[in-house]
C-alpha cells in the first residue's frame, strides 16, 4: 500500500510538472507567434528602396545637389533601413527554429500528461464518462493546433523572405582575356561589357529599331529554364549564360544564328563543397555573376561558391569550391580572364581576397588578402597609355590598381562608401570609380598616381560608367541618365527616365545604348547635348547588360533571351 501511495505521489508530482511546462512553452509558443506576425507586418512596410522619406530626400538631391550633407544623410537613412530590414529577416529564421522547438516541447508535454493521466476503469464501477477519453482528445487537439500554428508561421515567413527587396545584386564587368587570333574582337563578347570589359563595342552598326509585336529586327527569342541575373557572353558563333535555383546550377550554350539550345550542362558536384546549399534571396538568385572566356574556356560561379570550367563544347574540365560567401544579398562579382588566369573579387563581411586561378587547371596561382567591408563589384583590366597592364576594384572604402601577374598593390585611394556594387571605368590612362550617394571620381593611373577630380550627383548603385575619351555616362537606379566631361567632371546634361536602370551603358560607334529595368532600350549621341534617338521596348523585364556582336544585340530578358538583329 505503501509503494502505491508512493508512485501516485511520484505520478501527480510528474503530472504538475509536465503541467507547468506544457503551460511555459505553450505561453512562450504565443508570444513567439505574435513577434514573428508583428515583424512580418512591420518589415513589409519597410521596404528600404521605398520609404516615403527616402523617397523625398532623392527627390531633393536630384533638384538640388548641393545641399550640404543631404547625401550622407540619405546613405545613413538608406543603410539603417537596409540593416533593420535584414535583422528582420534574421530574426524570422531564429524566431521560427524556437517556435518549432518550443512548439514540439509543448506537444510532447501534452502528450506524456495525457499517457500519465490515463487509468484503467475499476471493475465494477464503469462511469458513463472516461475522463481518459477526454484527455486523449485534448492532447490530440493540442497537437495538431501546434502543428497548424508551426505551418502557419513557417508559411508566414518562407513568403516574407521572398516579399521585394532592393536589388544589389549587380552583374558588372567582368573583363575579358587575350582571345585566340581565331575569335577576332568583333565575333566576340567574353564578358560583361564588351571586348575589355568597359562598355566599348567593336561592332557597328546594330539596330536602333525593333518591336516585339510585329517580329521586326527580333531574329529569334529562346525561354530560359531557370532565373539568373547574369549576362550574356558570346564566342565562336556561341551565346553562354548560367541559371539556377536550390536544385540545380546549370550553364547554357545557345547558337547565335539560331536560338536553339546546343548544349546545357549542370555544374555537377563540386569538390570541398558543403552538402547543404546557402540561403540567397529570391531578388539576387544563385546565379548573379556573368560568366567570362579566354576563346577556348567558359566560366562560371555561382551564389554556391562553386566555380566551374567547361570547353566550347560542353565538356567539364574542372570545378572547385571557393565559398562561403558571407553577404547580405549574395554573391553578384563577375570573372574575368587575362593571359592565363582567372580573377575573382571575394569581398564579404569575413574575408575579403583577390583570387587568381589558373585557367587550364582551376588551382590557386596567387592571392591577396584586401582590407573593407563587403562589395559586389567586378575588376577590370586597364592597358596603360605605357603598355603595362593594370587590374582595377573598386571597392567600401578604397579603390585599388593590382598588378594582374602577381596581384600586388600598385595604388590605393581612399574615396569610395557605401554598398559599392559598380565596376570602373576607364579610359586613356585614366579610371572612373563611382556608387550611389557617394561622388563619381576620376585617377590619373600612370606615374605619378593621383587623383585628377571628383563629382556628385545622381549616381548609379547598379550600372557601371561608361568612359568616352570626351565623356562619362552614367544610368542610375533612380531612373536619371547623366554625362560629365571625362577631363573636368562638369556634368553636361542630365535626362529623366521612366524607369531606372541596371544595365549598364555600352558604346557602339557614336551612340550610347542603355536598356531600362522595363526593358526598353535608350539609344543616344554621345555628345555634350541629350539627344535620344530611339527607345524600342522588349516588354519584358531587364536587369543585365546586353552583348553587342556582329551587328547584333543580345538581350536577357526576365524570362527570354532576345536576339536582335537587321532582318
Amino acid at each position: 500500500m505503501r509503494r502505491l501511495r508512493t508512485e501516485m505521489k511520484n505520478r501527480k508530482l510528474l503530472g504538475r510538472l509536465l503541467s507547468i511546462a506544457a503551460v511555459i512553452f505553450g505561453a512562450f509558443s504565443l508570444f513567439v507567434s505574435f513577434q514573428l506576425i508583428s515583424n512580418v507586418l512591420t518589415t513589409a512596410k519597410a521596404d528600404p528602396m521605398n520609404m516615403d522619406v527616402l523617397t523625398e530626400l532623392r527627390i531633393q538631391l536630384q533638384k538640388d545637389p548641393a545641399v550640404a550633407g543631404l547625401k550622407e544623410e540619405i546613405r545613413n537613412l538608406d543603410l539603417m533601413a537596409r540593416r533593420a530590414y535584414f535583422s528582420g529577416i534574421t530574426f524570422q529564421k531564429n524566431g521560427g527554429l524556437l517556435l518549432f522547438i518550443s512548439l514540439s516541447v509543448t506537444a510532447l508535454a501534452l502528450k506524456l500528461l495525457s499517457v500519465l493521466n490515463a487509468s484503467l476503469p475499476t471493475p465494477g464501477k464503469h462511469s458513463a464518462h472516461d475522463d481518459s477519453l477526454d484527455q486523449a482528445s485534448i492532447a490530440r487537439t493540442a497537437v495538431l493546433f501546434s502543428m497548424a500554428v508551426i505551418l502557419i508561421s513557417f508559411v508566414i515567413i518562407s513568403v516574407q523572405t521572398k516579399t521585394s527587396v532592393p536589388d544589389g545584386t549587380a552583374s558588372p564587368a567582368p573583363q575579358p582575356a587575350e582571345l585566340p587570333e581565331i575569335h577576332t574582337v568583333r565575333s566576340a563578347w567574353p564578358c560583361l561589357r564588351g571586348p575589355n570589359g568597359l562598355g566599348v563595342a567593336a561592332t557597328t552598326p546594330v539596330p536602333t529599331e525593333w518591336d516585339i509585336d510585329s517580329g521586326k529586327n527580333i531574329m529569334w527569342k529562346t525561354p530560359l529554364p531557370r532565373k539568373g541575373y547574369n549576362s550574356p557572353i558570346v564566342v565562336d558563333k556561341k551565346v553562354f549564360l548560367s541559371c539556377a535555383d536550390e536544385d540545380v546550377r546549370e550553364i547554357l550554350c545557345i547558337n547565335a544564328d539560331t536560338g536553339e539550345v546546343i548544349w546545357r550542362k549542370a555544374a555537377g558536384i563540386i569538390p570541398g563543397a558543403p552538402e547543404a546549399i546557402p540561403e540567397i534571396m529570391a531578388e539576387t538568385t544563385y546565379a548573379a555573376s556573368t560568366m567570362a572566356t579566354d576563346g577556348q574556356y567558359v566560366f562560371a560561379i555561382f551564389g554556391t561558391g562553386a566555380v566551374v570550367c567547361f570547353d566550347l563544347e560542353g565538356v567539364r574540365k574542372w570545378a572547385r569550391y571557393v565559398g562561403p560567401f558571407e553577404n547580405d544579398f549574395g554573391h553578384g562579382s563577375s570573372l574575368i580572364t587575362y593571359k592565363g588566369l582567372l580573377y575573382l573579387q571575394l569581398d564579404d563581411q569575413s574575408r575579403s581576397r583577390l583570387l587568381a586561378l589558373s585557367t587550364e587547371s582551376g588551382k590557386t596561382v596567387w592571392e591577396t588578402a584586401r582590407d573593407g567591408s563587403v562589395s559586389w563589384s567586378t575588376p577590370v583590366i586597364a592597358n596603360s597609355t605605357n603598355g603595362i597592364a593594370q587590374l582595377l576594384l573598386n571597392g567600401n572604402p578604397t579603390v585599388m590598381g593590382y598588378d594582374p601577374q602577381t596581384g600586388e598593390e600598385r595604388w590605393r585611394f581612399d574615396c569610395m562608401g557605401g554598398e559599392v556594387a559598380t565596376s570602373p571605368a576607364y579610359i586613356n590612362g585614366t579610371a572612373f570609380f563611382t556608387t550611389e550617394y557617394h561622388q563619381l571620381v576620376a585617377i590619373n593611373t600612370a606615374a605619378p598616381v593621383e587623383q585628377v577630380w571628383e563629382a556628385d550627383g545622381d549616381l548609379p548603385d547598379v550600372a557601371s560608367p561608361l568612359a568616352h575619351e570626351q565623356y562619362i555616362f552614367l544610368g542610375s537606379s533612380s531612373a536619371v541618365l547623366s554625362c560629365y566631361d571625362s577631363s573636368t567632371g562638369e556634368l553636361l546634361w542630365y535626362a529623366d527616365t521612366p524607369e531606372g536602370f541596371y544595365c549598364s551603358p555600352v558604346l557602339v560607334g557614336d551612340h550610347v545604348y542603355i536598356v531600362d529595368k522595363e526593358g526598353r532600350t535608350f539609344i543616344f549621341e554621345a555628345a555634350s547635348e541629350y539627344k535620344l534617338l530611339a527607345s524600342p521596348e522588349l516588354k519584358e523585364m531587364v536587369s543585365c547588360t546586353p552583348a553587342y556582336v556582329e551587328g547584333r544585340i543580345y538581350i536577357r530578358g526576365d524570362r527570354h533571351l532576345f536576339c536582335i538583329g537587321e532582318k
